[in-house]
């Protein structure tokens, strides 16, 4: 049977950073089998339901090269699916109706931890014929038995629960909707899920989905559960630190393979996180049983790293489309020379408009620099620099310096302040061989004209 996996999101909030590795996981897994990646929306709970998030869900998905195959299928619209398999369960005697209301409920769990036992359902309800209630509220539930529930992990192995610790568990309402647990076991039934590639935080609900399986009467798929995520106190990283946005992250400049590289490291050593992969290069080396059973720590610097490195050993490439999509042009200069020096210069491509705008055009100085420029000392080292502007950068800088005594920052901050009205940008020497000298002088003489106006 060919590999199919899924991506399960609620789309409830901001997608977080165990969001995108279960995704991630989950693509790669199914590359390399040569399987299918089925995107599933979870929106049961339309009280907390947000569009915009699973238009954000949609969007990172994409941009990012993760994508899937089949979908997005929302819960939402196969409720009749559920409730089918309800009316199944009834009729085979596996779910029972629960009218018990909420404090009964409490009265029952605190009843059971002060008796040093799990907090589980008394099973109360198992022998009340419903006509003893009358048209009371009630869920369904299932009836578990006394026994214990054995798996193997790809991840952690072979992992036992006992039925008796979470006794029979709620399915759906009285109307037919479906719980989350019950759901997403008859979806995956539905769906034939082959690996269900989850975080940790799922690995309780297991037990119970297996028996729903075999209440079904269809096959189980095999599971792997990743391990939490902490932060750099080795405290589970929360949704709050951890909701990275993706999509932000890439309007802010980082570059899908940083991103997603940085992501696979969360759990996973098939690379060694020196270099910045596609998703197709890491498929070819992902395995799930190298998987970490440990928690593993939110390293964004990483991130920040990767994509520099990699801003810096394409040259710049995706910076290109990037000028061309904001206009820029750069008179005879080919922009493919500019994306490379500016990327030896940039963290994050947000930051490449500003300094590839001081190749394209003479800027007028932001406050800071019309503040450096109107020091007397800045003046003589702009006006020295003109006279000797056709003997390129050694002569500019060596004529500067021995006209005005300037050196350091007193000497290149003028300078710099004078050709691009900023007192940041790329390589001053890139900017002077370049430019050309005609480029330089009037932009110098421009500066000096200012003055004298």
């Amino acid at each position: 049977m060919s590999v199919r996996v899924r991506f399960a999101p609620s789309p409830t909030g901001a997608m977080h950073v165990g969001n995108l590795r279960t995704a991630l996981f989950n693509r790669l897994f199914a590359l390399r089998h040569g399987g299918t990646l089925i995107l599933r929306i979870e929106d049961t709970d339309r009280a907390r339901h947000d569009p915009l998030a699973e238009r954000t869900i949609l969007d990172a998905l994409t941009r990012l090269g993760i994508g899937w195959d089949e979908g997005p299928y929302r819960q939402s619209e196969r409720l009749d699916l559920y409730r089918d398999a309800v009316e199944r369960l009834a009729a085979d005697g596996k779910v029972y109706r629960c009218f018990c209301t909420e404090g009964e409920l409490e009265s029952d769990r605190a009843a059971a931890v002060a008796a040093g036992k799990p907090p589980r359902y008394s099973g109360r309800c198992r022998t009340t014929p419903p006509s003893n209630v009358g048209d009371a509220p009630f869920v369904w539930r299932f009836m578990t038995g006394d026994r214990p529930v054995s798996f193997d992990d790809g991840v952690r192995g072979n992992v036992t629960f006992s039925s008796a610790d979470f006794g029979d568990f709620p399915v759906a309402r009285s109307d037919g909707s479906p719980l989350f647990l019950f759901a997403s076991a008859v979806d995956d039934a539905e769906m034939r899920i082959t690996d269900v590639i989850r975080g940790e935080d799922h690995l309780s609900n297991t037990p119970r989905q297996l028996m729903l399986f075999e209440a079904l009467g269809v096959p189980a798929p095999r599971y792997h559960h990743l391990p939490i995520i902490v932060d750099d106190e080795g405290k589970k990283l929360s949704k709050r630190k951890g909701a990275i946005d993706p999509a932000a992250l890439l309007d802010e400049g980082f570059l899908p393979e940083s991103i997603v590289t940085g992501v696979a490291l969360l759990g996973w050593a098939g690379i060694d996180g020196k270099e910045a992969l596609n998703i197709e290069e890491m498929a070819t080396r992902f395995d799930i049983g190298a998987v970490s059973r440990s928690p593993s720590r939110y390293d964004f610097p990483r991130i920040d790293h990767l994509n520099v490195t990699l801003l810096k050993e394409t040259g710049g490439a995706s910076l290109v489309p990037l000028f061309a999509a904001h206009g820029l042009t750069f008179g005879g200069i080919d922009p493919v020379t500019v994306a490379r020096l500016v990327a030896g210069t940039v963290k994050r491509t947000d930051e490449a408009i500003p300094f590839a705008l001081q190749f394209a055009r003479p800027l007028p100085p932001d406050d800071e620099a019309a503040a450096l420029l109107a020091d007397p000392a800045a003046r003589g080292v702009v006006e020295a620099a003109l006279d000797a502007v056709g003997g390129g950068y050694d002569a500019v800088i060596e004529s500067s310096r021995s006209k005005t005594g300037a050196k350091g920052k007193a000497l290149f901050a003028p300078l710099r302040a004078a050709l691009t009205g900023r007192l940041t940008g790329p390589n001053l020497k890139d900017l002077f061989d370049t430019l050309g000298s005609a480029a330089l002088a009037e932009r110098l003489s421009l500066t000096v004209n200012r003055w004298r106006s």
